[in-house]
């Protein structure tokens, strides 16, 4: 039988930017969607810090709006900010870069958080997700291992089944918002093998994580809060203060970890145990995308996407929409994982740029999330799926890629199943469409993996048809795509 299928209904961003802060229109360059207030605060930033707009850039907008219920909030920022800007003046290599200073808010809505991870690694990584280490980089992360062997007990699984942690982002994928206490280190300022954090974020971390508790309480919310460390356990208080479960513990790092008694090691918290709404374990991924159009070819053409997972970290997630008349490009194009939009060049709708669509939100997704165990994408449509696994290949050693029809579309695709595959094994699978539900078999598991994807195509298709219906585009919570306008 199918697992337990928990699919959020399609829901909208809340629209925190106009119950917090009324003037929404008023933030910095490339922020106006955010909320209020922030002109005058990145003006000032910008004579001290030219990283401030950097720092505020693609996080989630009611991120952004819960900040500017306190001004202040921003006052602590560009405190940290500025040793940023001192430490790069004096030579020193900071991580973060500040552009992913605020990675830990750029995956869902305050309101969608199911769980909140904070401690202080200060080792080298790229991002700003406690614990995140680059998956080409593969720097050796001991507290890793340690955070493997707790879920695999918990789990009651041999540790060696428990894939290896890398990349934590599927944690941020489910609503879990990971944060070092403080924000940024300099490499240049080395103590034990560590950089040395920049203590300076600390009001700015707890003024932030006090406002998400609020938040949550006053939507009669509780949710888990893992503090790891001493640093991390002084916020306690301030979680149980507002109805919040504090589950504190020792710092993963075997630094400290193995000089302890057995019984209290980082692998006996029993914390994932307790927080088992999440999926702490990735152990592989089933996506479905599809397409849809009414009057395909024809003027008037209309055509929608739709993406669902139903396995893996990403269960539940919905992604569906109306296809634009437009070409799609990069909302940066130095950074693929910050999504696509229309651009301004007409592109009529049409069922394939549908098909493509999809595939384009569903490895995004996994790029986003950064899953590491295998993926597999299910399409009925022969077309994409001999698109990217048998002519493009071609097309590009030939440079002529930009001659064939949607280019847009297949250029955004290439890239993102390359950004993929650096991580995790994507497999791509043709299915037909429309056929019926299919007859038990022999083989039990053939049987299952037959159905499974039956049921994914279905559900993939409903969503396109809804998407092109609807003319709206919408994602499940708590996962969010940059991109993907709320309407």
């Amino acid at each position: 039988m199918l697992p337990h299928l928990s699919y959020a209904s399609a829901s909208m961003a809340r629209p925190l930017t106009e119950e917090y802060c009324p003037k929404a229109q008023e933030y910095c360059p490339k922020a106006q969607e955010y909320c209020p207030k922030a002109q005058e605060y990145c003006s000032k930033a910008q004579e001290f810090c030219p990283r401030a707009q950097e720092f505020l850039q693609g996080i989630h907008p009611n991120w952004a709006a819960l900040m500017c219920r306190s001004p202040r909030i921003f006052d602590e920022a560009f405190k940290g900010l500025s040793v940023v800007e001192a430490s790069i003046a004096a030579g020193d290599t900071v991580v973060p870069d500040p552009r992913h200073i605020l990675e830990a808010l750029r995956y869902f809505d305050p309101a969608d958080a199911r769980a909140v991870v904070i401690a202080q690694e200060c080792r080298l990584r790229s991002e700003d997700l406690c614990f995140f280490c680059d998956p080409l980089v593969r720097i050796e992360q001991p507290s890793m291992d340690a955070i493997g062997r707790a879920i695999a007990t918990d789990l009651q699984a041999d540790p060696a089944k428990v894939p290896p942690l890398h990349d934590l982002r599927f944690w941020a994928a489910q609503g879990v918002l990971m944060l070092n206490r403080s924000l940024t280190s300099a490499l240049g300022q080395m103590i034990q093998g560590k950089a040395e954090a920049h203590t300076e974020w600390t009001n700015f971390t707890d003024m932030l994580i006090g406002m998400l508790c609020e938040l949550l309480q006053s939507r009669g919310q509780s949710v888990p809060f893992l503090l790891w460390g001493s640093s991390a356990r002084e916020l306690a208080d301030l979680v149980k203060r507002h109805g919040h479960v504090a589950l504190e513990w020792t710092h993963p790092s075997p630094l400290y970890n193995n000089t302890l008694p057995a019984e209290i090691q980082f692998h006996n918290c029993g914390h994932f145990l307790k927080t088992n709404q999440i999926k702490w374990a990735d152990q592989g991924t089933f996506i479905a995308c599809d397409g849809s159009c009414s009057k395909n070819g024809k003027p008037g053409a209309t055509a929608g996407f739709g993406v669902t997972a139903i396995a893996g970290p990403l269960t539940g997630m919905e992604i569906a929409g109306s296809v634009e008349p437009f070409v799609y490009v990069w909302v940066d194009s130095t950074d693929p994982l910050r999504g696509i939009r229309p651009g301004s060049l007409p592109a009529a709708p049409s069922n394939i740029r549908g098909e493509y669509l999809a595939m384009c939100f569903a490895l995004l997704a996994v790029c986003r999330a950064g899953l590491t165990s295998p993926v597999e994408i299910v399409t009925d449509s022969e077309t994409l799926y001999k698109t990217i696994l048998e002519w493009l290949p071609g097309w590009k050693a030939k440079g002529i890629v930009d001659s064939k029809k949607n280019p847009d579309l297949v250029r955004i695709i290439d890239t993102l199943y390359a950004l993929a595959w650096r991580s995790a094994t994507v497999r791509i699978v043709h299915v037909n469409s429309h056929q019926p539900k299919p007859e038990p078999r022999t083989s039990n598991e053939r049987y299952l993996v037959d159905l499974w994807r039956w049921h994914a195509n279905a559900e993939a298709d409903r969503l396109a048809k809804a998407g092109n219906k609807s003319g709206r585009n919408w994602i499940s919570s708590p996962f969010w795509i940059p991109g993907i306008k709320w309407q």
